[in-house]
């Protein structure tokens, strides 16, 4: 604080400082003011010792400090101004001024101000002034006045800164001057109440409220006149109450100043506080006769008479006080354009800031104007005037807002004290929302009376001070007929417009920143009407303010008298939102508000508006599809009998008063806009009605939060239709049919405003049952309409089978045809929500988007309706009677439809017996309105209801054996607790329970729960003795009657009036008994006995009709039937219940139940039949040959039920084998039959029954064979299965094989598959089902089967019947029969050497089936391969039992294999693979065997080189061929089956196992076949078969000549001198053929060459060195050998130069090669050496002779080749002692051991060669000489 003060003074110093220095010379008298002013402040430090001190001194010398600033602030140079204000404004804001200052610097500011100062300076003027007002409190009267002026002035610059600050600034001032008053008045009040007189008047009157006012003047009392208001226009919608803010608001060119005038704003929306008014100032408007003059004019009167009162109202009042109502006035006054009194005369604002300053103190200090009755007054003689004077004014948007913004503020506030000020100013509000007015105006009223709404206590003050006690002002009746009509003005919009919006962002009100009207949306306007209509219904509902209703208002009467007035104008603007809407936010607004109105109105017993309100509902529920409907199908309209449906006048006249009001309401199509999902969870709540209780509390039914539904965007779909009383009363003579009406109902989907509008009507309905009387009949027109259409959908989404769904529940009331369907078997409460109705209806803040109906919802609408039925036993009796009488009503109208073919309405009839069920416990009172009408309806001619009556007869059935199971109960448990109570021993009561209990669950396995007075009497649960309330037993009576009659009489009596329906000529009643039928056994199936045979016999002839719908609801009743209770039946009925099942199989109608009833229900029965015969005891397990007609028998027993004997009722078969076989015992006579009628099911016309009942026949015998005794199974075999397979031959072979269609059934035909599309192949496939079962029947049983007595014939047919069917002419018969017999053989128990007959009755059956197969113009290359399997795996199975014969039997099957060529010309195909694969495992082979397969590759050989003449074995081969068939085509598909051929030869002529003996056997086969097969190089050159002959004779070679000069029996010398001569001919036709002149390239010639090579040297290494040759002639064989070798010399000439010198070189090397030890050796080189040499002479001379005539020409290259050639080979022949024979010259010359004795020979000729000019051969002739010097000159 030191450090500040110091510093404060510190600053003032130096600004005077500055001063001092800018007056200089010029001012002197400011400079010597600073230079005092610096004494002074030095002066005070010096003087002060604490700050507290200086402070204090500072303030008293304030003055003289201020002095020279004053001065400077008086001169012109602003920098000392700028300095001078800066300084005062330091002083000002420490307080460091005396109050006597005040007046000089306000004069010196206003000087700144007159004179223009920058706008720096004048900132801070207004920054001092309200730094001024804050710190100084005292400032009062004039000196607060001067202050405001300045204000003003500035506020009215033109300066944008200056107007900005001083509008922000101004209010500040004013808010100041007003919280004062508040201190003020509270430190007053404290000190009134710490005075003696004042705590006196406490302790008398401590009940009193004390106020200042009460104590400084005289009491004064409030006279309010009664006016008179016009009739008001057309409403506009409320807003919510503003919240200002600060805001800028620009002032227009209108206003008189011109001037910009920011305004700061407070908030409006503060809660008002509960003030007591002083008692001495109530009046009350009753009082006060009604004037004649208008309200305005006596109004204006009054104030210019008070006006010139020269009291002042303000003499009493304190300083502030005083200075606010200065204030006030002036403030009123200047706005209204005259002078202000307090104020200088020339204080001037614009009008809008006048308003804004007048809002904003009435709004946030509203409670001195209740405390001080000066203000009080002021209100009424000042600011009252003001507003209804500017009403005179130009009424722009930039002013009107603010005046309906004070008005809001002024009636929302003072409406209670200012009674009649508050009519005028509501009247000219009213006024505003006329037609002609602009739309902001209009909109701007509404806005006020939204901001009305929001108060109920508010619109009830309204109604009690201008409408009750039919007052003339009738302002609350007024403001909402304007209300409602202006909504009804809005219909001409766009449905798209009708969207809730967050109005509280975007008030009209709020904009006072606008200077031009803004641009208002329609949305706007809709939602502030909604919340208008919200706001007055939420103020007539005393439900919805319970405290405000007991409180405040002692007459309850008020909420009627205000619903009365208002509901018409409500319930109109309520039908037009409704009708236009499909906001769902909306929607939910306006729905809420109309259930709380009409839960009021009746809670009010206000009949017209309740029904009228119900009717709009009602009318909105509705679903846009049956106007569609309605306007397609040309319904007509007839009349009712009104004598049936008089209603009360009220009701007339409401419904008269609602159409009129709803006639504008015609909706139009609109397209669902998008909106943001509103996440609302509002649970309104209602007390359910009791017998004793009318009024409404919470109880629910539909909760909101569960109700996740969207509606599709829908274009141009009605969002209305007709009225439930249009619809009713249309439906009438309609011609729509049920079905077409279900059709279309399920195309259509509700809108979000129908689910949101039938969950409100569902709630009014719960919660208000008591309250309905005669608007029930609207109630239950609307909910027939919405049950329709959920019956519809539930159709179309459910697949769930009804009859499983009621199965498994206790609940199976059904509701008819067309009502009370169950939605999903949900136990849903009676007491749920919808919507919280405690909470007020208020407006949600977002918007909802649209929803379609979904799965889930259907339930929950459902289980809602069900449930307000059910919910009745509730209801007291009297508003029982009402429901029950409306229902009566709605069966009427459907009874007395004219048209046969029109739609009945069953919802009446069915929700009449929901009624009566869950009333069961007073059945007795409402009976007489039921009873009429079911039997009006059981009589009617209509079919529907016919059909309904069966579904009377079967609740009756139902319902009595429930009570009888239940009535058992209850009298075991009466009779246990009549014992409890005698007996006082306890050990004996408890004996005597348990002997009950144990004799209840006995007796008790399907009995049922006691029945309750809200169950449902169908129900048929187990329960407990001891559950069993005691008092339920002595209040329960039962009938009599029920427990007299027999239990198995009953059922046959109820069972065979059923038959009787069943005999309708009416398919809709057969329909409903077949459904009643299947009802009874998902329910009670259980306990019935003696109706089984009739149940069974309405079935069966049910299903030898042709109706499809009968057939499927009949298959249900029988699969309960085979899945549940056969355990329950006779054996007589289950040999009928196995006729049911062949006829419902056998059916053309529906090929599905035909399939299921195949498959499904024969299997259930046979399973059923294997239990029973693993069971000893069983019931079936006897033998005692009686076979009784179960349907005859039940009729001769009927005793009651009059039957007509003429009726024909299908029972068992008489040549069913219950009746033939009655020598067996009844398990077998079951089994038969079953097969038996599975057996007539195999040969049934449609392929898919009979295939399936094939499989089903083969998978039951597979599955129970073991259960079968020989017996029995004899008989299956030879009367059942083999009969069955000659039946499905027979017509297979009989079956067309033109294309055709599928039948289905029921005219269905399906497009077949090409596999299946004649009767023939559809035929196959049966037949090759039924053999296939056979077959693994055979398989699998194999040892039961052998042990049977007939096994060989049987085994003998089934093989005759495999052979047969494989040489079928359909591929697939064929095909899978050889399959079949490739299982068996695969079978082991089968193929086994135990049993060497069925092995070798299998291998007789492949022998014939091999000619049919391998028959090229028949064969099937798929059953050709199942056959090579066949064949394969029995061969390899059975081999080593394979003797001679056998074996060649074997390979006749093996050699068509390899003939049977495929498609490629590269790949074997798949017979020939198996071949060539079968013939390579056969090693090791026997002897005997293998020239035979030796043989057959030789033929394959043969037949793929075309040999000619054709291949015939050798005498050692006893193999004989078939005759040959002619190739037709090309030899290159055999190219390859030969090719393996010959590697296959030289495999198996080279396997390790093949002896010499066995090689000599075949190898003269053998070299005649590959000697052929190398020829074909000349003739199919590109072939590859001569090169694979080549090779492998080579190979074949060593071993074979080895093996044939070995002697045996079959060999001579002669033979092998045939085979030598054979093996010759062949190499030399291959050799020294001539080459085809083919373009290939050197390299291929080279390849190929290489083969002659090859062969040439296997001649010199294998045949002309092959020694012990045992031939008669061996040198001619040798001979011939040369000879080639010699003749292959001379092949260079053409072109085969290797191949030449290759000869060249074997026969040097034969020469060469020779050994001592072997004088063969030596003498097959005496033979070839002459040769060679003889032939290299003439190679020489023809070289010299050539080179001589050549000239300079060279000789070709193969002749320089050979030369050369032959040269070298001379050089290195090096010869053995005796091999060379010299000539007779040259004996004496050759020594004993020359090695080169040959050259001595040739030297003549070659020296002749030394001419040559070849370099390489002169270089060999050089050698060669020297060799000869050496060797024969010794050089």
């Amino acid at each position: 604080m030191e450090k500040n003060k110091s510093t404060l003074l510190s600053f003032l110093e130096m600004d005077l400082r500055n001063i001092s220095s800018e007056a200089r010379n010029k001012l002197l008298n400011i400079k010597e003011a600073s230079e005092r002013g610096i004494l002074y402040i030095k002066y005070l430090q010096e003087q002060s010792p604490t700050p507290e001190i200086l402070m204090q001194n500072l303030k008293s010398k304030s003055d003289e400090i201020l002095k020279p600033f004053l001065i400077a602030l008086e001169s012109k140079n602003q920098k000392m101004i700028s300095l001078a204000i800066s300084s005062v404004l330091k002083l000002i804001s420490h307080s460091a001024i005396s109050s006597s200052s005040i007046p000089s610097i306000l004069s010196r500011m206003q000087l700144l101000i007159d004179v223009g100062s920058d706008e720096s300076i004048q900132l801070k003027v207004l920054q001092g002034l309200l730094v001024l007002i804050t710190t100084i409190p005292d400032i009062h009267d004039e000196e607060l006045s001067q202050l405001l002026v300045l204000c003003f002035r500035l506020h009215g610059s033109k300066n944008t800164s200056i107007q900005s600050t001083s509008s922000a600034t101004l209010p500040q001032i004013i808010r100041i001057i007003f919280d004062r008053v508040s201190v003020e008045m509270d430190t007053c009040n404290k000190e009134i109440l710490s005075s003696p007189v004042t705590t006196k008047l406490v302790n008398s009157k401590s009940s009193e409220n004390v106020t200042l006012s009460n104590i400084n003047q005289d009491d004064s009392s409030n006279k309010t006149d009664s006016i008179t208001t016009p009739t008001p226009p057309t409403p506009t919608p409320p807003t919510p109450t503003p919240t200002p803010t600060s805001t800028p608001t620009t002032t227009t060119n209108e206003e008189t100043t011109g001037t910009t005038t920011p305004t700061t704003g407070t908030g409006t929306d503060e809660t008002t506080t509960k003030t007591t008014e002083p008692t001495e100032t109530k009046t009350t408007d009753s009082q006060t006769p009604p004037l004649k003059s208008s309200p305005s004019t006596n109004v204006l009167q009054q104030h210019q008479q008070h006006h010139h009162n020269k009291n002042k109202p303000w003499s009493n009042l304190k300083p502030s006080a005083k200075d606010a109502y200065l204030l006030l006035q002036d403030l009123c006054y200047i706005t209204g354009g005259d002078s202000p009194e307090w104020l200088p005369h020339t204080t001037t604002i614009s009008r809008a800031s006048g308003l804004d300053f007048i809002e904003m103190i009435i709004s946030v200090h509203y409670d001195i104007f209740f405390k001080l009755e000066e203000f009080k007054n002021l209100l009424k003689d000042k600011i009252c005037p003001l507003l209804i004077k500017s009403f005179k004014f130009k009424m722009d948007f930039y002013h009107t807002v603010r005046l309906i913004r004070v008005i809001t503020q002024f009636i929302s506030k003072f409406s209670s004290i200012m009674v009649t000020e508050s009519d005028v100013l509501l009247t000219r509000t009213i006024k505003m929302m006329d037609l002609d007015q602009p739309i902001w105006t209009q909109i701007l009223a509404l806005e006020s009376f939204r901001t009305y709404s929001e108060d109920p206590n508010l619109l009830r003050l309204f109604f009690k001070n201008y409408d009750k006690d039919n007052n003339s002002a009738k302002i609350f009746e007024t403001m909402t007929i304007a209300i409602g009509k202006y909504v009804q003005s809005l219909y001409g919009l766009d449905s798209s417009h009708f969207i809730l919006v967050q109005t509280s962002k975007n008030r009209l009100l709020d904009l006072l920143w606008q200077s031009e009207v803004p641009t208002i949306k329609e949305s706007y306007i809709i939602s502030v009407c909604t919340e208008c209509i919200n706001g007055i219904v939420n103020a007539v509902s005393k439900i919805n303010n319970p405290d405000n209703s007991a409180e405040q208002y002692s007459d309850l009467e008020i909420f009627t008298q205000m619903a009365n007035s208002c509901w018409v104008s409500i319930l109109g603007g309520i039908s037009m939102l409704l009708g236009k809407t499909n906001d769902e936010a909306l929607i939910q607004m306006v729905l809420k508000s109309l259930q709380s109105f009409t839960n009021t109105c009746g809670d009010l017993h206000l009949s017209a508006p309740r029904d009228a309100l119900l009717t709009c509902l009602c009318k909105t529920t509705t679903l846009p599809s049956f106007e569609l409907l309605n306007s397609t199908t040309n319904i007509t309209a007839s009349t009712i009998n009104n004598n049936n449906n008089n209603n009360s006048n009220n009701t007339n006249n409401t419904l008269n008063i609602n159409n009129n009001i709803t006639n504008i309401n015609t909706n139009t199509s609109t397209n669902t806009n998008s909106i943001n999902n509103s996440e609302q969870q509002q649970q309104q709540q209602f007390q359910s009605p009791s017998n004793s209780t009318t009024s409404s509390s919470s109880s629910s039914i539909i909760s909101n939060q569960s109700s996740n539904i969207t509606t599709p965007q829908q274009s141009n779909t009605p969002s209305n239709s007709l009225t439930p009383q249009q619809l009713s009363q249309n439906s009438k003579d309609g011609q729509i049919i049920l079905n077409t009406m279900e059709e279309k109902l399920s195309n259509f989907y509700p809108t979000t405003k129908n689910i949101l509008s039938v969950k409100i009507l569902f709630n009014i309905a719960h919660c208000m049952g008591s309250l309905l009387d005669e608007s029930w009949i609207l109630v239950l027109e609307t909910l027939e309409t919405w049950n329709r259409f959920l019956e519809s959908f539930l159709k179309k989404k459910e697949n769930s089978n009804q009859s499983s769904a009621n199965g498994g529940t206790g609940n199976t009331s059904t509701n008819g045809s067309s009502g009370g369907m169950k939605g999903g078997d949900i136990n849903v409460p009676s007491n749920l929500s919808i919507i919280n109705n405690n909470e007020n209806t208020s407006s949600p803040k977002e918007t909802s988007s649209p929803r379609t109906i979904g799965s889930s919802e259907v339930p929950i609408l459902m289980n809602s309706m069900d449930n307000l039925f059910k919910s009745s036993s509730q209801l007291d009796l009297r508003s029982c009677q009402y429901l029950l009488e409306a229902l009566g009503k709605l069966c009427t109208q459907s009874f007395n439809l004219k048209s046969f073919n029109s739609t009945p309405n069953m919802f009446g009839i069915s929700k009449l017996r929901d009624t009566a069920l869950a009333n069961l416990y007073r059945i007795d009172t409402i009976w007489p309105l039921i009873s009429d009408h079911i039997i009006d309806a059981g009589n009617h001619r209509n079919p529907l209801f016919r059909k309904y009556s069966v579904e009377f007869l079967n609740s009756i059935i139902k319902s009595t054996i429930s009570l009888q199971q239940s009535q058992q109960l209850l009298q075991l448990q009466k009779e246990k607790l009549l014992l409890q109570q005698q007996d006082n021993e306890s050990l004996n009561s408890s004996s005597s329970g348990n002997d009950d209990n144990d004799q209840s669950s006995e007796t008790n396995s399907n009995t049922a729960s006691p029945i309750s007075a809200t169950v449902s009497s169908t129900a048929t649960t187990t329960t407990n003795l001891s559950s069993i309330n005691p008092q339920f037993i002595e209040n329960y009576e039962f009938e009599k009657e029920l427990l007299e009659l027999d239990k198995n009489q009953i059922q046959l009596e109820f069972f065979t009036t059923l038959e009787e329906l069943s005999f309708s000529t009416s398919n809709d009643t057969k329909e409903k008994v077949l459904e009643s039928i299947n009802s009874i056994l998902s329910t009670s199936g259980q306990s019935l006995t003696t109706s089984w045979p009739i149940i069974l016999s309405i079935l069966l002839r049910m299903s030898k009709g042709n109706e499809k719908r009968f057939i499927s609801l009949s298959f249900s009743s029988l699969e309960l039937i085979c899945n549940e209770f056969l355990s329950n039946l006779t054996p007589e009925c289950l040999a009928l219940t196995i006729e049911l099942i062949e006829s419902f199989v056998s059916q053309k109608a529906d090929i599905n139940i035909s399939l299921t009833g195949s498959s499904g229900l024969l299997t259930d029965l046979t399973y059923f039949l294997a239990n029973e015969n693993s069971i000893k005891t069983s019931k079936y397990q006897v033998s005692d040959g009686r076979a009784i007609d179960p349907v005859k028998e039940s009729h001769s027993q009927c005793k009651f039920t009059k039957t007509l004997n003429s009726r024909i009722r299908p029972s068992i078969s008489e040549q069913s084998p219950f009746f033939t076989e009655r020598n067996k015992s009844l398990i077998d006579r079951m089994w038969l039959c079953s097969f038996n009628s599975m057996k007539t099911l195999c040969i049934d016309a449609r392929p898919a029954i009979r295939n399936g009942v094939v499989v089903s026949l083969f998978q039951i015998l597979t599955t129970y064979f073991h259960l079968f005794e020989k017996e029995l199974l004899d008989v299956i075999l030879w009367s059942i299965l083999f009969p069955l397979i000659q039946e499905i031959k027979s017509f297979s072979e009989k079956a067309d094989q033109e294309r055709i269609d599928s039948d289905l059934g029921g005219g269905v035909m399906l497009l077949v598959h090409h596999s299946r599309n004649t009767a023939q192949k559809q035929w196959d496939e049966t037949q090759v089902l039924s053999i296939g079962g056979m077959v693994r029947i055979f398989k699998t049983f194999f040892e039961q089967l052998f042990a049977l007595p007939t096994f060989d014939a049987a085994w003998s047919t089934l093989l005759n019947h495999l052979q047969t069917e494989s040489k079928s002419s359909s591929k697939e018969v064929s095909l899978t029969s050889l399959s079949f017999i490739h299982e068996i053989v695969n079978t082991s128990t089968i193929i086994d050497p135990t049993h060497p007959q069925l092995g070798e009755s299998i291998w007789e059956c492949l022998l014939h089936l091999s000619p049919k197969l391998f028959d090229p113009q028949n064969s099937v290359p798929k059953s050709l391969s199942v056959y090579i399997k066949v064949f394969t795996d029995l061969f390899n199975k059975t081999r080593p039992q394979l003797n001679h014969q056998q074996m060649n039997r074997a390979l006749e099957i093996i050699f068509p294999m390899g003939l049977f060529i495929g498609d490629s010309s590269t790949v074997l195909s798949n017979p020939q693979t198996h071949a060539i694969q079968l013939i390579k495992s056969l090693p090791p082979i026997s002897l005997d065997i293998f020239p035979s397969v030796i043989s057959i590759l030789l033929k394959y050989i043969s037949i793929g080189i075309n040999m000619l003449p054709s291949f015939t074995p050798s005498s050692n081969c006893d193999f004989i061929f078939p005759v040959q068939t002619p190739i037709t085509k090309d030899l290159v598909y055999y190219s390859t089956i030969t090719e393996q051929s010959i590697e296959l030869v030289y495999e198996l002529f080279s396997h390790s196992s093949t002896t010499d003996e066995m090689r000599s056997l075949v190898f003269e086969d053998i070299i005649k076949v590959l000697g052929a097969s190398m020829l074909t190089k000349y003739q199919k050159y590109h072939s590859t078969i001569w090169k694979l002959s080549v090779s492998n004779l080579i190979k074949l070679l060593p071993s074979g000549l080895l093996a044939i000069n070995i002697d045996s029996n079959h060999l001579n010398d002669i033979k092998r001198n045939i085979i030598w001569t054979e093996l010759i001919d062949s190499i030399q036709t291959f050799i020294l053929h001539e080459r085809p002149n083919h373009q290939i390239s050197p390299e291929k010639r080279l390849e190929e060459d290489q083969y002659d090579i090859d062969l040439i040297n296997a001649i010199s290494k294998e045949m002309v060195g092959f020694s012990g040759i045992k031939v008669e002639r061996v040198s001619i064989i040798r001979d011939r050998l040369v000879e080639i070798l010699q003749e292959g010399s001379v092949l260079s000439a053409q072109g085969r130069e290797k191949v030449a010198q290759s000869c060249y070189r074997n026969m040097f090397s034969i020469c060469s090669t020779t050994n001592a030890l072997n004088p063969e050796s030596i003498e097959i080189a005496k033979v070839v050496l002459p040769v060679v040499l003889k032939r290299c002479k003439d190679v020489l001379q023809r070289f010299v002779i050539d080179e001589r005539q050549s000239g300079s020409y060279p000789l070709p290259r193969y002749r320089l080749s050979e030369i050369s050639f032959i040269l070298k080979e001379i050089f290195e022949l090096e010869l053995q002692t005796g091999v060379y024979q010299p000539l007779n010259n040259s004996t004496s010359i050759i020594k004993p051991d020359c090695k080169r004795p040959h050259l001595l020979e040739l030297y003549t000729i070659l020296c002749d060669c030394i001419c040559t000019s070849e370099k390489e051969i002169k270089e060999l002739l050089k050698n060669i000489f020297l060799i000869v010097s050496k060797e024969f000159l010794n050089l």
